[in-house]
């Protein structure tokens, strides 16, 4: 497969070099999601934002890659005066590249979490874009249960939400809301094995390596996933919708 999507990375991490060798393995979009840990002001975001639309997509072209970037406040990085972001967001969804809010969610599963996801969740339904949601590792069926309780209060459409490093734990909770589901490949993770093993409860995902330099990850995952499960035999319309139709149908690609 030559028109491979990476469907949640965070590019401002990956080393120059990784753009063009997704290329070469079949990649030929690539979603990064907005994530800056710990950032205290809402100008850490915007320059976070400005980077992602200059710099990353500059390397992504240069190897003839298409960048799109979801901005948002990431529950691991929300500044003492928040609020500032959330105003200015309409104004970055207006960019071309900008296809919708992310990541953003619970982690910690805090009241200040909660508040900031149910006023992003808000600003996604009123302005008709997508939204990407974290899952942390732990407390996951938890986390899972408010995050859906959430959406379903706003009353967002599921076709415009994706679950993110969903594993046959939460899985049903997500297609039952009828959610997508982010894929998430690489130790802790889904595996090929995985996902070749609970083929029907994944019609609905999205492949990705969730890149971070600050832990073991492959920013290849996505090609090799795709190289493993094509040589044990799955199902060529299920590859091709986890691999790519998925993406393109929910973010509009």
């Amino acid at each position: 497969m030559t028109n491979l999507i990476e469907a949640h990375t965070h590019a401002d991490l990956m080393p120059y070099e990784a753009y063009e060798e997704l290329a070469l393995k079949g990649v030929n979009r690539i979603i990064t999601h907005s994530c800056y840990v710990g950032a205290s002001r809402a100008t850490t975001l915007f320059d976070h934002y400005h980077q992602l639309l200059k710099i990353f997509t500059n390397n992504a072209q240069k190897n003839g890659l298409k960048l799109f970037i979801t901005v948002g406040i990431h529950p691991l990085g929300i500044p003492e005066d928040w609020p500032k972001v959330i105003d200015i967001l309409p104004t970055f969804l207006e960019k071309e590249t900008i296809i919708g809010l992310g990541e953003v969610g619970l982690h910690f599963d805090t009241a200040l979490e909660a508040e900031v996801l149910k006023t992003q969740v808000e600003l996604a339904k009123s302005l008709n874009v997508p939204i990407d949601l974290h899952l942390p590792p732990k407390n996951r069926s938890e986390v899972v249960t408010k995050t859906l309780d959430i959406l379903a209060k706003v009353g967002i459409d599921p076709q415009k939400v994706v679950i993110e490093h969903v594993h046959t734990d939460v899985i049903k909770m997500v297609n039952e809301f009828g959610a997508y589901a982010g894929l998430s490949l690489g130790e802790g993770r889904l595996s090929p094995q995985d996902i070749l093993e609970n083929a029907p409860l994944f019609q609905r995902g999205m492949l990705n390596s969730d890149y971070i330099n600050f832990v073991y990850r492959r920013y290849d995952a996505v090609p090799q996933a795709v190289h493993w499960l094509k040589l044990h035999g799955v199902d060529v319309s299920f590859l091709e919708a986890i691999a790519f139709r998925n993406a393109e149908e929910c973010w509009k690609i």
